[in-house]
């Protein structure tokens, strides 16, 4: 089990990652993913088997913040975009933007 306040820091600094690079500026991709091998690699134990320390502590807050973000930028785009540059902008993260 990963205790605070090490956990913290460690979702911290993926989501950061993260927010670095949905900002527009350049992270080194495989530190992120090699973060992401380690966290999955490690496991804790449960009545269900196991599951692994990304899974259980960074998956969940990943996916809340990225749904408040693309809910976010969804609404400013349709605020200050026509129809052809919000298609754009919106398949735009779909096609760089891969943690898996």
């Amino acid at each position: 089990m990963i205790r605070p306040p090490i956990k913290g820091y460690i979702v911290d600094a993926v989501l950061d990652l993260i927010r670095i690079d949905r900002e527009g500026y350049a992270i080194n991709r495989s530190t992120l993913r090699n973060c992401t091998d380690v966290l999955t690699t490690l496991l804790y134990a449960t009545e269900k088997g196991q599951v692994s320390v990304y899974r259980k502590d960074v998956e969940p807050v990943i996916l809340s913040e990225s749904t408040r973000f693309y809910q976010l930028e969804g609404e400013r785009l349709l605020a200050t975009c026509n129809a052809s540059d919000y298609l754009r902008r919106v398949s735009y993260p779909f096609n760089f933007q891969s943690y898996s």
